[in-house]
């Protein structure tokens, strides 16, 4: 019969210790960077949407005192309507101007971030072979839709 009895428990030994730690350490040093990445992507996606709308909001000023058409050009709103166009915080350079389509009749305009500078961030796609203001490329802005995400 069996006495009521339990056997020790034993502890881990150092050398157990040391490999457990050194796998989390593996672990850690492989998902934090992905993390932090994927985060600071995230963080330059939703700059990139805050540009886009305050040019899209600077060309509606430039509609409202210009009979209702917008510029041909968006360096035509610096600096009575924006004091000067904006960066592309992921690329540090603009990249809207060349994503400017505007249109005489009716009057619309497209702004898009051109270029595969938000791939990074799941759901939002590159340019694509159809240029500027098309609907491949983003984030953009269209005057009769507002800001498109994807």
């Amino acid at each position: 019969m069996r006495s009521g009895r339990r056997a020790p428990c034993r502890g881990l030994t150092l050398v157990e210790v040391l490999v457990v730690t050194a796998i989390l350490g593996l672990l850690a040093a492989v998902l934090i960077p992905n993390y932090y990445k994927h985060a600071r992507d995230e963080g330059y996606l939703s700059a990139c949407k805050s540009n886009l709308k305050s040019v899209a909001t600077a060309l509606e000023l430039y509609s409202t005192g210009n009979d209702g058409r917008f510029p041909v050009f968006l360096t035509e709103l610096s600096p009575q309507y924006l004091i000067e166009l904006p960066t592309c915080p992921a690329v540090g350079q603009d990249t809207y101007s060349d994503g400017y389509v505007s249109n005489s009749n009716p009057d619309l305009f497209t702004v898009v971030c051109e270029g595969n500078n938000h791939s990074g961030v799941d759901g939002i796609g590159g340019t694509s072979a159809g240029g500027a203001g098309s609907n491949l490329s983003y984030p953009q802005y269209c005057s009769s839709q507002g800001l498109i995400d994807r």
